[in-house]
């Protein structure tokens, strides 16, 4: 800002295993964020490397880590992002059609997708239709329907009650348990610490401190 640096993120050194359920916790302007696109090669650190898999990613030409993010990651937003003229089915199938392969290929992903979040059922409903937890439960299916190694949720249920919160929260540590997906996510309650694995406090944009599961 002008001649002043301001370092979103300084120093920040972490890993995430298979399976893993991790939070990243802090006050607004911490870096929760930024840290989370950066790891998920949304942005490029202006520092540092980001290795996925043994591979230093900020290398790979974007083209690269286009692929990456299409067919390793998943992401889920807080506004669940859902393109409002599209069915849910036709939601979830968008990232299945980009991977290319077969349309029949694509179609039973995003079916097999939908049930595991429980909505095939709303298969052939619009978004405006969908209550806000189920929309974010297709959000969800959308992230999930490439078999990604790792999904990144900006706070994924900020926008919903507490009976939707909870469903998200226990359908991502099933995601983790059963599928051996890791889940990256951004949050601020408290309350989220019983459903995780490890909770990374950012202050000022540095790892405060790391909190694994039952140790406060």
């Amino acid at each position: 800002m002008g001649t002043v640096a301001v370092r979103a993120l300084d120093d920040v050194t972490f890993s995430l295993s298979g399976g893993e359920f991790c939070a990243i916790m802090g006050p607004s302007g911490s870096g929760k964020s930024t840290l989370l696109h950066c790891a998920g090669l949304l942005d490029p650190p202006t520092a540092g490397n980001v290795f996925y898999n043994g591979m230093d990613m900020t290398l790979l030409p974007e083209w690269q880590k286009a692929e990456t993010r299409l067919f390793s990651f998943g992401f889920v937003f807080q506004e669940y992002a859902l393109i409002p003229e599209l069915t849910a089915l036709e939601n979830v199938l968008l990232p299945a059609f980009a991977a290319g392969g077969r349309e029949s290929e694509a179609r039973d992903a995003a079916w097999t997708a939908l049930a595991h979040v429980g909505l095939q059922d709303r298969a052939s409903h619009l978004p405006r239709e969908l209550s806000g937890g189920e929309q974010q439960r297709v959000a969800v299916a959308r992230g999930l329907v490439n078999r990604p190694r790792i999904i990144f949720a900006d706070e994924p249920h900020a926008n919903l009650d507490s009976e939707n919160s909870r469903l998200i929260l226990e359908l991502f540590r099933t995601i983790c348990d059963q599928d051996k997906i890791s889940i990256l996510m951004v949050t601020h309650e408290e309350e989220d610490r019983q459903y995780l694995d490890r909770v990374i406090r950012l202050f000022d944009g540095r790892i405060q401190k790391e909190e694994e599961r039952g140790v406060t």
